[in-house]
């Protein structure tokens, strides 16, 4: 696993020859596992993983901490040109019309109400104000479960440039069938999107050791992949940067509280 150096500049890599071990897990570490990305067809019955590289706790804090002045991104480009398992993926799937991605990870380690967190794209329209701390672990539970899956099948050859490329046909290593041991099973509000679009994503942490506790939520980004040509994708989060009008509000707030006060000293 790689840890990433510069928590809030800019993380930005291409798949390229250097290939990671495994995706980390959520119990993989003391501070959970690693960020991974899924996109997957049902119609091409064809999925496609890529482990980031970034330390979940690393990205979880960074994203945290960002602010309008110092955002935190992490960026890649898909490439079928240096990526084997992304080739393979695009020549079952390339044409589907139902492409779909999900971004995730988490810390399932703690003891302590607080100590488990969870990172993931939430589907348009979900509200992340339902999810329960059962809900949350639950999830961390399938991530835990569909990762040993993908990592045990990674000495077969099918693991190359940090990414894995699996079918139906091989079993339990793609990402759509509910049956299947995935978030899908588990995380009522949905955590997937069509390629294309943009995604919100929430950091959840652990309120109280309650399993029908309220998680706390907190939006902290959004993330989207989008088609570059026939053999390329863009990959990218951000955080949030405000709005123009939120941001002329803000302006305009300021200086109402600057007339008032040399209203009071002028008295």
């Amino acid at each position: 696993m790689m840890k990433i150096k510069t928590l809030v500049a800019a993380a930005a890599f291409a798949v390229t020859g250097s290939a990671f071990a495994a995706i980390g897990t959520p119990t993989t570490t003391a501070t959970g596992g690693e960020m991974s990305l899924h996109i997957f067809s049902q119609s091409a019955e064809a999925t496609y993983q890529l482990d980031s590289g970034v330390l979940f706790n690393d990205f979880n804090l960074a994203a945290l901490a960002a602010t309008p002045g110092t955002p935190y991104t992490w960026n890649a480009t898909l490439d079928a040109a240096t990526d084997t398992a992304f080739a393979s993926f695009l020549a079952l799937a390339g044409s589907a019309s139902d492409l779909k991605f999900a971004f995730w990870g988490g810390d399932n380690n703690g003891v302590t109400a607080s100590a488990r967190n969870m990172v993931s794209t939430v589907s348009v329209g979900g509200n992340a104000g339902v999810i329960t701390n059962g809900n949350m672990l639950d999830s961390m539970n399938q991530m835990q479960n569909y990762i040993a899956i993908v990592n045990g099948k990674q000495g077969g050859g099918f693991a190359a440039n940090g990414s894995s490329f699996f079918t139906q046909s091989e079993g339990a290593g793609h990402y759509y069938v509910n049956d299947k041991p995935t978030m899908n099973t588990k995380f009522p509000i949905g955590n997937d999107g069509s390629v294309g679009t943009t995604l919100k994503v929430y950091s959840f942490a652990r309120s109280s050791t309650a399993l029908l506790g309220d998680a706390i939520e907190t939006e902290i980004g959004e993330f989207s992949i989008n088609r570059l040509n026939d053999t390329q994708y863009s990959v990218a989060f951000t955080t949030p940067v405000p709005e123009p009008t939120s941001m002329a509000l803000a302006l305009v707030g300021l200086g109402a509280l600057g007339m008032m006060a040399r209203r009071r000293r002028a008295k």
